[in-house]
């Protein structure tokens, strides 16, 4: 019975999350940071900035995205060369969305293009 209780809350918690932000990713310490799909310098902004930061964390060693779902654009399980790509397109040609073919949970808002 407690468990089951446990097991209720954490689920809570974790759709409050889910619906404060549009998605939420693990942290290198485990730890469940909500975050926004395309936002890869945690600016809350998908613009060019975060274009540039997937420039040189791919090609150039920089810092990875925090957490590094939020590089992970086009929901390829990799942030690479087709994340920057895709980012690409849709801040000059009106290309889809950031995370806009990721599977999402039923029940659960849509990710955000941007946090107003």
């Amino acid at each position: 019975m407690k468990r089951a209780i446990f097991v209720l809350i954490g689920l809570t918690v974790g759709m409050a999350v889910l619906m404060f932000s549009g998605s939420a990713a693990t942290d290198e310490g485990g730890i469940i940071a909500a975050y926004l799909c395309g936002d890869a310098n945690g600016d809350d902004h998908i613009d060019i900035a975060d274009f540039d930061y997937l420039i040189q964390y791919v090609f150039q060693g920089g810092p990875a995205p925090r957490p590094w779902a939020a590089g992970d654009v086009n929901c390829d399980g990799k942030v690479n060369a087709g994340d920057i790509f895709y980012l690409g397109q849709y801040l000059s040609r009106g290309g889809p969305a950031p995370c806009a073919n990721c599977v999402s949970i039923p029940g659960l808002p849509p990710i955000l293009d941007e946090l107003e």
